[in-house]
């Protein structure tokens, strides 16, 4: 009986330690994918405008590489507290963009931002970063 307090117990202090915030935020980059044939995440940026509606927005410009060339890569999902955007690489510069509109920004902002970029071969790499303007 003893022995199985003990692994509940432990069970319990590992979901603590989790944190709730979407991915967390602690991935670094370049970020290669598991895979070799997975994009490699090279940079991500974001920066503050003014959306459409006249409110704040954020872009975040995510550049990627992928070793069947730019014209391999498909798209980024990009996703801020819970809202997502998805946008298609430029085959150009290997670039991709989301907008988030009514999303206060400044330039002491910081976003969790998680991505998904995947490419035309069906690889795809994840992270999660915390990104400032």
């Amino acid at each position: 009986m003893r022995a199985a307090t003990t692994v509940i117990f432990g069970l319990g202090l590992l979901g603590c330690a989790v944190d709730e915030r979407e991915g967390g935020g602690k991935d670094t980059l370049p970020k290669r994918g598991v895979v070799a044939t997975d994009p490699t995440i090279i940079a991500a940026t974001a920066t503050c405008g003014a959306s459409s509606s006249g409110f704040d927005s954020v872009g975040i410009s995510v550049t990627a590489s992928d070793m069947g060339g730019n014209t391999n890569l498909g798209t980024c999902q990009v996703k801020i507290a819970g809202a997502s955007e998805v946008g298609e690489f430029n085959s150009s510069n290997g670039t991709c963009y989301a907008i988030f509109e009514n999303t206060a920004c400044n330039a002491s902002s910081s976003f969790i931002v998680d991505l998904v970029i995947a490419n035309e071969s069906g690889g795809f790499t994840t992270a999660s970063l915390t990104i400032r303007p």
